[in-house]
């Protein structure tokens, strides 16, 4: 995560929200598992994806937020999208961040 950035509030409750609904889960495998037998669960991505986030694995995460957004972009108000642009704000990988705006930019138009 960003040290010492100035972080949107958003993006800092986003990661919240994402360590609260996971908070229970050890490893990622069962939703792994879970997600491949039903590849359009949007629960089971956005909770995947907040896993990740949880655990600072942006670029799984983002994966992850990225293939909701092109599966279904509606669900629980765009949460993919708004995930990304938490995960974009939290991440310190730069060139990742511009990589999935890029990825995330070419999905929406």
């Amino acid at each position: 995560m960003k040290a010492g950035a100035n972080l949107k509030p958003a993006a800092l409750e986003m990661l919240i929200e994402a360590s609260e609904a996971t908070a229970e889960l050890t490893e990622a495998g069962p939703l792994r598992q879970a997600l491949s037998a039903d590849p359009g669960d949007s629960a089971l991505r956005l909770r995947l994806a907040q896993w990740q986030m949880s655990r600072g694995q942006w670029q799984a995460a983002m994966d992850s937020l990225l293939e909701l957004v092109r599966r279904d972009r509606s669900y629980r108000n765009d949460a993919g999208r708004r995930g990304l642009l938490a995960a974009f704000e939290l991440c310190d990988d730069d060139g990742l961040v511009r990589d999935y705006r890029r990825r995330l930019s070419a999905d929406l138009h």
